[in-house]
């Protein structure tokens, strides 16, 4: 199975097709399954090789995903005033960099989702003691 341009389909992918063609057969009243029944064993073996052999390439487990970044990147953003409170636009940044590093959320949707009632807010008297001494310091 390839796209129309001839490029591989990524790994995961070829397991949502082989699903969505189960369901069909299903809905048509098919009565084996392509997914459990002995009768397609061979190319359940078939299309697993495939997905290994894809993912070996690099072409499975979301190649496309976001890297991390690391210290040294994050250093720079600080240093120039991408995050911190500089301006509206870096408190903006800031913000949503920490809501992603501490509550792990990872979408935009995941962000405008959240609301002041998902928090509670609590006193923790070591960091208020913590407070009073770097404040008398």
């Amino acid at each position: 199975m390839r796209k129309e341009n001839g490029d591989d389909y990524e790994s995961e992918l070829l397991k949502g097709m082989q699903a969505a063609l189960e369901r069909y057969l299903k809905s048509k009243s098919y009565p084996k399954s392509i997914l459990r029944d002995s009768e397609f064993t061979n190319s359940r073996k078939v299309l697993e090789g495939k997905a290994r052999n894809l993912r070996e390439q690099g072409k499975g487990k979301r190649p496309n995903r976001s890297k991390s970044l690391t210290k040294e990147e994050e250093e720079i953003l600080w240093e120039h005033g991408q995050l911190g409170g500089k301006s509206p636009r870096s408190l903006i940044n800031t913000m949503w960099w920490l809501m992603t590093q501490h509550f792990g959320l990872r979408g935009r949707q995941e962000h405008h989702q959240m609301k002041v009632e998902d928090f509670l807010l609590e006193r923790d008297d070591d960091a208020i003691k913590m407070k009073q001494i770097v404040s008398t310091q």
